[in-house]
């Protein structure tokens, strides 16, 4: 409790500590006073414009405003106390409006962006609006890649279908979709 009070030990607070917190959540654990604290520590770095930074920059994983911002909007309304819901509510906000009118650069921030605007709750079409984007960047082979002029990897893919099948924005009749479910072998069971 003390380390999440002070902030101290934390990696990259727009990744890292996000990260570990929608993790535990996903496992099962339980918000505590030490998850409410971290999150609160995360919550206060949002910038004015309604984002988080990453304080690392390894790419594709880390350095993407997109990411962090979906990756800590999601460990707050998971992790913050009750008694913080206000605050949760305006952050989310912010960081939707945000997400709505930022520029996607690549594979990794329009996957983050979809996953971001699913969870702050946006509309069907705001949501279908990206995942065309994402739909639209997808290769010939059916993966994706990290960045326009490489190839497609597991990465960017996973990352993709990940977004994708979270949204619920593709149908299953939608023919990128389903060729990409086949040419990767996965199907709806593999994805929580």
């Amino acid at each position: 409790l003390d380390r999440a009070v002070q902030g101290s030990h934390v990696l990259d607070p727009g990744l890292s500590e996000a990260y570990m917190l929608v993790a535990a959540s996903s496992l099962g654990a339980r918000p505590s006073p030490a998850s409410a604290a971290r999150a609160r520590f995360l919550a206060y770095r949002q910038a004015p414009e309604g984002f988080w930074r990453c304080t690392d920059f390894r790419p594709p994983l880390l350095g993407s405003k997109f990411a962090a911002t979906a990756m800590t909007l999601r460990a707050i309304q998971l992790c913050l106390a009750p008694y913080q819901r206000a605050s949760v509510e305006s952050r989310v906000s912010r960081a939707k409006q945000w997400l709505l009118n930022a520029q996607s650069l690549d594979t990794e921030d329009l996957s983050f962006q979809l996953l971001g605007l699913t969870w702050t709750g946006a509309t069907q079409s705001e949501i279908r609006a990206v995942a065309r984007k994402l739909l639209a960047s997808q290769r010939a082979d059916g993966g994706w890649a990290q960045l326009p002029d490489r190839a497609s990897d597991a990465y960017a893919t996973g990352e993709a279908l990940v977004a994708l099948k979270s949204s619920s924005a593709p149908s299953n009749t939608d023919a990128k979709w389903r060729r990409d479910r086949k040419s990767t072998r996965l199907n709806s069971s593999h994805i929580t």
